[in-house]
């Protein structure tokens, strides 16, 4: 939906009325990964401990990860604005806060609103953005929803999220910031099952994830792709 027309008030003058402009957008579901094992009864029972829901665990969080890399990506190619490349010297605490402060300058700069702001971020930047104390204490005095669905803290009005799959360019990390309603992702179907294979005494596992993802408002997403200048010591 297109943001209406901002006119001057003239009380003499009848208002101008204007149709709301709606671009026909589709989101494709077109994306379809799956799972499926088989355990046999004697190995079922023989095994030190249990064996199928382990697999299905790990089964399933392969199937998040694809999910994620792709919607991911998605938001890499869809962000209204890019920043490029900005290499972090984790030596410099202040390298990291400065590209939360660059994104949110991108977004501001395109009057995306405030409210539901976040930034996903990937592993290596988290280590160097968890040396400044501004984040830390940022983190510290969170609220209970700290640490909810990868969420690690807030900072200059973002929900700090973090994602081992977050996208790459030429090797370097893909930060992304956003603002709730710019991205969608839509899980068609999602469902696992089991049932007893007909010519074996084994159960058979699978799993089925059907999805699709769009990011609709590009003013919405901003990216940057962060390089560390060094290894952080452990």
């Amino acid at each position: 939906v297109a943001t209406p027309t901002i006119k001057a008030y003239d009380e003499k003058a009848d208002l101008e009325i204007e149709d709301v402009t709606i671009t026909d957008t589709t989101l494709p579901i077109d994306q379809g990964d799956y799972f499926a094992f088989r355990v046999g009864d004697v190995s079922a029972l023989q095994a030190a401990g249990p064996v199928k829901d382990p697999a299905l665990n790990q089964a399933s969080i392969a199937l998040r990860d694809k999910s994620d890399t792709y919607m991911g990506n998605e938001f890499k190619n869809g962000a209204g604005t890019k920043l490029g490349a900005i290499t972090v010297d984790p030596d410099s605490k202040s390298d990291a806060w400065s590209v939360l402060i660059n994104l949110r300058k991108a977004l501001n700069a395109k009057s995306v609103p405030t409210v539901g702001r976040y930034v996903i971020i990937g592993p290596e930047f988290e280590s160097a953005l968890l040396l400044d104390d501004r984040f830390t204490k940022v983190d510290a005095s969170g609220t209970s929803e700290g640490l909810r669905n990868g969420i690690i803290g807030r900072a200059l009005g973002f929900d700090v999220l973090v994602s081992n799959n977050a996208p790459l360019t030429v090797g370097r990390e893909v930060q992304v910031a956003g603002v709730q309603g710019a991205a969608s992702f839509v899980p068609q179907i999602n469902k696992v099952e089991t049932t007893r294979e007909e010519k074996r005494f084994a159960d058979i596992v699978k799993g089925l994830l059907i999805y699709g993802g769009k990011v609709f408002r590009p003013d919405g997403v901003a990216t940057a792709e962060v390089t560390l200048a060094a290894p952080i010591a452990g």
